[in-house]
C-alpha cells in the first residue's frame, strides 16, 4: 500500500488461531502501512476490538469454540463496533454456501485462501477507505441537523411507499408535542392542522406529488393545550429512475409572532396604504424584482457555497469510475454497474454546472470567436439530438463580425435552446438557427432593459412548436422553472443560457405565441478582433503522456490521490502537497527540476495564486495549472479567467486531467 494512499495508519485487528498465519497476514498489514493488532482466537480478538475500536477487523472463518461467522454476528451485535467493515478469510470452507452465509451474516468481503499479497492490501484498503468516506457522510448528515436547528426549523420525512412520517424533536415542539409523541403517520399530522387549512395542505401535497408544484405554504396548526399556531411548511419530492414519488422531505418553522406582527402593521397602516395607494403598483413590481433577485443570489450563493467540495467529491466518483472501466473490459454486471455511476456523477456535474452558469459563478474562458464556426462544429450532433422528424435550417450571415466568449459555452447556450425548441415540436416541425450582424439603436434600447445601443452579432434560434403564453414567458428564466413532465427536466436549461449570455457581456430576448412556436434572439457585443479558428476539442482514446516531474498542492485527499494517479499513470513523476507551505518547503528541498505546479485554487491558509507567486519567484520557468470547482477572484475577474492563465475545471475526468497538463507542458 503507497503510504500517501490513507491519510493516518489505519488501526486493523487480524484474528487467526493459526500462529503462522496470524503472523504471517500481521508482517504483511504492517509492511502496507497499517497498525496492527493481533488476536489467537474470537473471544480475545472480541475483548481487544472493544479496547481499540478498530478501523477494520481480518478474521478467519475456520476457529475453535467460536468461528469467524459468529464472531461477525458479535461484532455487529455491539453497540460501538457494529460498523466496523470485516473481512472474513477461509482456506477450508471455500463452497458457495458458506461465502454466502458469511456475507449474509454481516461480513463486508470473503477472500479464499490461497490469495494474493496484494489482493489482501487491496480489498482492506479499500474497506477502510469506504467506512471512513461513510464516517464523513455522516458528519456532513449531523452537521446539517444542527444547522436546521439553529435555524429554528423542524425537519419532516414522509416515506410515501410505506406511509410513514418522521418529524425531528424541533418539529415536535413546534407543534407542541413532547418529544416521541408524534403519531409517526400522514393522518397523526392531518389532525394537528387547523380543520379549515386541512384541505389546503392536502391539496399542497398532492400538488407536489402528482405534478412537482413547490410546496411552500402557510398555515395553522392546533396544540394539544388548543392554542392557535401558525407555521411555514416546504417540502420537495424524491423520485426513483422511474419518475415515480418515493419520498416526501421538507422544513417547517413557527411563524406566529411574525403573523401577529403583520396583522399589527396592516392595522396601523391601512390609513396609510389608502394615501399611497396610487403608488402600490410601482411599489409591487420593485418588491417583485426584489425578491427575484434574492432569489437568484441565495441560489447563487449556495451554488458557489457547495461547488467546491461537491465538485472535489464529483472529481473523485468520475475519475475512479473511469479508472475501474478501463480496468474492467468484459461486459457483464460490474461494467454495467459502473456505467451507471458514471452516469450518475456526469448528470451530477452537469447540474453543478448549470448551478454555477445561471448563479454567474462558472468560469468562462473566453476567445475571439465567430459564431458560424461554432455552429457548423456541432450541426451534425444537432441533427442528431433533435431527430428525423424535425427539420433543421441554418441561416448564417458570411463574414460575420466576430465576439468574445467562450466557445464551448456558446455551445451549451446553442444546444440548450436546440433541445427546448425540439421538446416543443412533439409532432415534428422546423428549427432554425440564425446569425447576422446587426445594429441597437436608442429607441431599442429605451424598451429593453440592461443594454447599451451599439453593435451587435445576433444569434437567434426559432421554432414552430407549441409556443408559451405571457405569464409563462415571465418566468421562463427562473431556475427551476419548467413546464416539462416531472422528471423529464431540471428546469435549469434557460436559467443556463441566461447566466452564459450575460456573463458574456450579452442580451438575450424571447417572442412566443400559442401554436405559432418560439423565438430566442442572442445580442452579443461586436469586437473589431479578427477571429481565432475554432475546432472542438477531438477526444482521446488514450491518456496523453510524459516524462515531467509535477508538484501536486491539493488540499482534498480523494481529489489529490485521482490526480497522482492519473498523471503516474501517464509516466509522470508527481511530488505531492497537502498545503501551500508544504509546497514551498518542497520546492525548496527539491533535488530535480519540477516542471510543472498543479494546484487547487481554493485552499486554507494559502491560496492556489498565493502558492504560485511564491514559486515562481524562485522557479521563473516553472509552468502553472490552476484546478477549482468554481469561479474565485483569485484567478478570475467577474468569472472571466485571466488572460494567460493555465485552468481545469473540476470535476474533470482523468482524461481531461492529462490532456491539459500535456497541452500545458507543451506551449511555448
Amino acid at each position: 500500500m503507497d503510504q500517501n494512499t490513507l491519510s493516518q495508519p489505519p488501526r486493523i485487528l487480524v484474528v487467526d488461531d493459526d500462529p503462522d498465519q496470524l503472523a504471517l497476514v500481521g508482517r504483511l498489514m504492517e509492511h502496507a502501512g497499517f497498525a496492527v493488532q493481533t488476536a489467537g482466537d474470537a473471544l480475545t480478538g472480541f475483548d481487544l476490538a472493544q479496547k481499540i475500536n478498530p478501523e477494520l477487523i481480518i478474521s478467519d472463518v475456520s476457529m475453535p469454540e467460536v468461528n469467524g461467522i459468529e464472531f461477525c454476528n458479535m461484532i455487529r451485535a455491539h453497540q460501538t463496533l457494529s460498523m466496523t467493515p470485516v473481512l472474513l478469510v477461509s482456506g477450508i470452507d471455500k463452497d458457495t454456501e458458506h461465502i454466502v452465509k458469511g456475507l449474509y451474516t454481516g461480513a463486508d468481503d470473503y477472500l479464499e485462501i490461497p490469495y494474493e499479497p496484494a489482493i489482501l492490501v487491496a480489498k482492506a484498503t479499500r474497506l477502510v477507505e469506504v467506512n471512513r468516506f461513510a464516517e464523513k457522510l455522516h458528519e456532513e448528515k449531523e452537521r446539517l441537523r444542527f444547522a436546521i436547528a439553529a435555524a429554528r426549523m423542524g425537519l419532516w420525512e414522509w416515506n410515501i411507499v410505506s406511509g410513514e412520517v418522521y418529524w425531528s424533536e424541533d418539529l415536535e415542539r413546534i407543534y407542541g408535542l413532547q418529544p416521541g409523541d408524534f403519531g409517526g403517520q400522514l393522518e397523526a399530522f392531518l389532525r394537528q392542522v387547523y380543520v379549515d387549512d386541512r384541505a389546503l395542505v392536502e391539496r399542497s401535497l398532492a400538488g407536489t406529488l402528482d405534478h412537482g408544484d413547490e410546496h411552500d405554504i402557510e398555515y395553522r396548526i392546533v396544540w394539544p393545550s388548543g392554542e392557535v399556531h401558525w407555521v411555514e411548511g416546504r417540502g420537495a419530492v424524491i423520485r426513483n429512475r422511474l419518475g415515480k414519488a418515493v419520498q416526501m422531505i421538507g422544513l417547517c418553522m413557527d411563524i406566529t409572532e411574525r403573523k401577529k406582527t403583520e396583522e399589527l402593521l396592516k392595522g396601523v397602516h391601512v390609513d396609510l396604504e389608502k394615501r399611497v395607494e396610487a403608488r402600490t403598483a410601482e411599489r409591487q413590481e420593485l418588491e417583485e424584482q426584489l425578491r427575484q433577485s434574492q432569489k437568484l443570489e441565495a441560489v447563487g450563493r449556495l451554488a458557489g457555497g457547495i461547488a467546491h467540495d461537491f465538485n472535489n467529491l464529483l472529481t473523485a466518483i468520475v475519475g475512479y469510475t473511469e479508472l475501474s472501466l478501463r480496468q474492467v473490459l468484459s461486459e457483464g454486471p460490474l461494467r454495467r454497474n459502473l456505467n451507471e455511476v458514471k452516469r450518475a456523477g456526469d448528470r451530477a456535474a452537469s447540474l453543478t454546472r448549470q448551478l454555477l452558469a445561471f448563479s454567474r459563478k462558472q468560469v468562462l474562458q473566453p476567445k475571439i470567436i465567430d459564431l458560424n464556426s461554432v455552429i457548423a462544429e456541432i450541426e451534425k450532433m444537432l441533427r442528431r439530438m433533435i431527430g428525423e422528424d424535425v427539420e433543421l435550417r441554418t441561416v448564417l450571415q458570411p463574414e460575420l463580425g466576430s465576439v468574445k466568449a467562450d466557445p464551448g459555452q456558446m455551445e451549451q447556450v446553442i444546444m440548450n435552446l436546440a433541445v427546448n425548441a425540439r421538446d416543443a415540436m412533439p409532432n415534428g416541425g422546423k428549427l432554425t438557427i440564425e446569425t447576422a450582424d446587426t445594429y441597437l439603436d436608442k429607441a431599442y434600447a429605451r424598451q429593453h432593459m440592461m443594454i447599451e445601443p451599439g453593435h451587435y452579432v445576433m444569434l437567434a434560434v426559432s421554432d414552430t412548436g407549441t409556443g408559451m403564453d405571457a405569464e409563462t414567458r415571465e418566468h421562463i428564466f427562473e431556475p427551476f422553472f419548467t413546464t416539462k413532465q416531472v422528471g423529464k427536466g431540471t428546469g435549469l436549461g434557460l436559467s443556463t443560457v441566461y447566466g452564459i449570455v450575460k456573463q458574456s457581456g450579452g442580451t438575450i430576448w424571447v417572442y412566443s405565441e400559442i401554436e405559432r412556436g418560439t423565438a430566442v434572439k442572442i445580442y452579443l457585443p461586436l469586437v473589431d478582433d479578427e477571429a481565432e479558428q475554432y475546432r472542438r476539442p477531438a477526444a482521446l482514446r488514450e491518456l496523453p503522456t510524459g516524462n515531467e516531474t509535477i508538484l501536486l498542492v491539493e488540499d482534498e485527499e480523494t481529489v489529490r490521490k485521482l490526480a497522482r494517479e492519473v498523471l503516474e499513470m501517464s509516466g509522470y513523476t508527481v511530488i505531492e502537497a497537502l498545503s501551500g507551505a508544504e509546497a514551498r518547503r518542497i520546492s525548496e528541498q527539491a533535488d530535480e527540476q519540477i516542471q510543472l505546479l498543479l494546484t487547487d485554487v481554493v485552499m486554507p491558509e494559502m491560496s492556489g495564486r498565493e502558492v504560485a507567486n511564491l514559486l515562481l519567484t524562485q522557479h521563473p520557468e516553472l509552468r502553472v495549472l490552476y484546478m477549482s470547482g468554481y469561479a474565485d477572484d483569485a484567478i478570475v475577474r467577474h468569472g472571466v479567467l485571466d488572460e494567460g492563465t493555465n485552468f481545469i475545471q473540476k470535476p474533470f475526468s482523468p482524461h481531461g486531467l492529462a490532456a491539459k497538463v500535456r497541452e500545458v507542458l507543451d506551449t511555448p
